[in-house]
């Protein structure tokens, strides 16, 4: 596969790395130390929305500075320079205010990233960390009425701002960073025999295979809860994590779902497990389409 120079640079510069795992495991650390912040981090990952919060937010942010230029553009072109000056000044004091939870969200999300995706996304992270400096920075020099450092401030901010997003696109569309990864698949519409009831003992998981795709059983007493076994996050095994009250923590990064119907508990998934319907019938488990 071709890569940009940019993604060249970024993947030929092992520093990089250390830096970026540093900058995870130390936010990671923080999410995980007590349940406030593991509530805190579920809201900015968007586990409430249905899909990742970040790339809505990044929208706002970067609308916000994008129009925020081109009103200065057209305040130098004499272009009813009052309301052009005036509307560009908004708008950056807007995308400045959409900016902190913009980062805070993407700092959630990094603390979760997978390990291909660790340099790529450290790095887009510091360009958008520049762009908001240099955005502060131009906010500065309007209130002091300084305009043409406020633009020049604002050219820089958007160079930076053009390069992380080309890298967020990049962590999407080619690290696969945000995407379901409990790809959908044909779930039986009828009873189907996966095991004997006897080789899931009480307590235990197991993993099979149901038209090619990977299920996770749990036997509770005479209760079989049946879930996808690909995590929805980044594609860890959930059969090899820990499970407690009926829930199963993902071993890669600590997403938890819930058995019964494969919903989320905590994140960094923002996407549910496939669930299906499981009974022991005839010393068989059988499962179906929930």
């Amino acid at each position: 596969m071709q890569h940009s120079p940019v993604s060249r640079a970024v993947e030929n510069t092992p520093e990089i790395e250390s830096v970026g795992t540093e900058v995870k495991n130390n936010v990671r650390n923080l999410i995980m130390q007590n349940g406030a912040t593991r509530h805190a981090a579920d809201l900015l990952h968007g586990t409430w929305l249905g899909h990742p919060l970040h790339p809505l937010l990044t929208d706002m942010t970067v609308g916000s500075w994008t129009l925020s230029t081109l009103f200065d553009v057209l305040g130098l072109l004499g272009s009813d320079d009052d309301f052009a000056h005036k509307a560009a000044d908004t708008l950056v004091n807007l995308g400045l205010v959409a900016a902190v939870p913009t980062i805070l969200s993407g700092l959630a999300d990094y603390s979760a990233i997978k390990r291909d995706a660790v340099k790529t996304g450290i790095v887009h992270g510091m360009a958008n960390g520049t762009a908001f400096v240099m955005f502060l920075f131009s906010m500065w020099a309007r209130k002091g009425k300084n305009r043409a450092l406020a633009i020049l401030f604002s050219l820089v901010g958007l160079a930076f701002m053009t390069l992380g997003a080309y890298l967020g696109g990049d962590l999407a569309y080619r690290k696969k960073v945000g995407v379901n990864h409990a790809e959908s698949v044909e779930r039986p519409a009828a009873w189907l025999d996966v095991m004997p009831a006897e080789n899931l003992p009480p307590g235990q998981k197991a993993r099979v295979e149901v038209a090619g795709y990977p299920v996770l059983l749990y036997r509770h007493d005479d209760i079989i809860h049946a879930i996808g076994a690909v995590c929805s996050h980044a594609g860890g095994p959930l059969e090899q994590g820990m499970i407690s009250e009926d829930c199963v923590t993902c071993p890669w990064h600590a997403s938890v779902f819930d058995l019964r119907d494969g919903s989320i508990v905590h994140g960094p998934a923002v996407y549910p497990q496939p669930d299906y319907h499981a009974r022991i019938h005839e010393g068989s488990i059988q499962i179906m389409s929930a």
